[in-house]
């Protein structure tokens, strides 16, 4: 059965320039967007991707396709678009499924870029900040979404402050936003930077064609928040994008850092040495190994038998 819908939403900002989107076009973004995330997290489960990933991308598709059905039921209840996106918004439900899976998507963007950094300074580096910075990001979104007078309510068409005694909270999820395009910047700049290193001239044009896959979707979060400035329902369902534009950020890097592993592999097995390359990098040693390494050095030979001679080879 078909719809035909031609509600329109007009937001209006202290009375300046309005725009109007239509809930068929809200309806049909949420639509392909769901589609997008179940075809990644089912690619994601089929090559046996990284556990944590894989699991973010499962809690994604079942959120996205959650949204969608509840938005064709509430058309055919008839509500309005004003209706709907206020409980889109201000749903508590929501809005803590949304943080559980914003962390999740947090944590892998960090552990990725980790492995593009091998160096074990680099690695720690990467890993101090970036759970720094992705913590402080999500309890400020929190605090954005969950406490009274610091965020805009969607009333019935118009965009208000909501009037309670925290009312200089309102600011707060401007700087979220501000915050969260600046961590979407570093990212790309870090991933970016780490393709540049490698040489992907001499690699197959299989792993060219991913990293350019790639280098577009690291750059997909900072395009949407350009459109969450100029389309308005991009940015009645900003979350939604978001979401999904995170998730395709960090699953095609972990892919491309995958690939890459076994092109050099591959290469170093039919190269000149034919044999495995093991750098300073691929050595792990804890605190406990580190203090008896020298212990072992400076050991004498009492336990070795009189019967053994150890020559010491001398290069002539």
């Amino acid at each position: 059965m078909g719809i035909i819908i031609t509600t329109s939403y007009v937001a209006e900002v202290n009375g300046g320039i309005s725009s109007s989107a239509s809930l068929f076009e809200i309806v049909c973004w949420t639509g392909v967007v769901s589609g997008i995330t179940f075809y990644i997290s089912f690619v994601m489960v089929v090559v046996n991707c990284w556990w944590i990933l894989s699991l973010t991308g499962l809690a994604c598709s079942a959120l996205m396709f959650g949204i969608f059905i509840w938005l064709l039921i509430s058309i055919n209840s008839s509500k309005s678009l004003g209706c709907i996106v206020e409980e889109l918004n201000t749903s508590t439900i929501l809005n803590v499924f949304y943080l559980i899976i914003f962390s999740m998507l947090f944590y892998c963007q960090v552990n990725v870029l980790a492995s593009l950094y091998k160096r074990q300074r680099e690695e720690k580096m990467i890993k101090y900040i970036g759970f720094s910075m992705c913590f402080l990001t999500q309890i400020l979104w929190a605090c954005s979404k969950f406490v009274p007078g610091s965020s805009l309510l969607l009333l019935w068409g118009h965009i208000q402050p909501i009037q309670q005694k925290n009312g200089n909270l309102a600011i707060l999820p401007a700087f979220v936003y501000l915050f969260r395009i600046s961590l979407s910047v570093i990212y790309a700049s870090l991933v970016l930077v780490s393709l540049l290193s490698f040489q992907l001239l001499l690699a197959p044009i299989k792993l060219i064609i991913l990293s350019l896959f790639t280098t577009a979707a690291v750059i997909l979060p900072i395009i949407t928040f350009i459109l969450d400035l100029s389309n308005v329902a991009v940015n009645l369902i900003t979350e939604i994008f978001n979401l999904v534009v995170y998730l395709l950020s960090v699953s095609l890097v972990w892919f491309w850092i995958k690939e890459w592993e076994k092109w050099q592999l591959h290469r170093q097995d039919y190269g000149v040495l034919g044999r495995r390359e093991f750098g300073n990098g691929q050595f792990r040693f804890s605190s406990n190994n580190k203090k008896s390494i020298p212990n072992i050095e400076n050991k004498n030979e009492i336990s070795i038998p009189k019967d053994v001679y150890i020559h010491k080879c001398v290069r002539m």
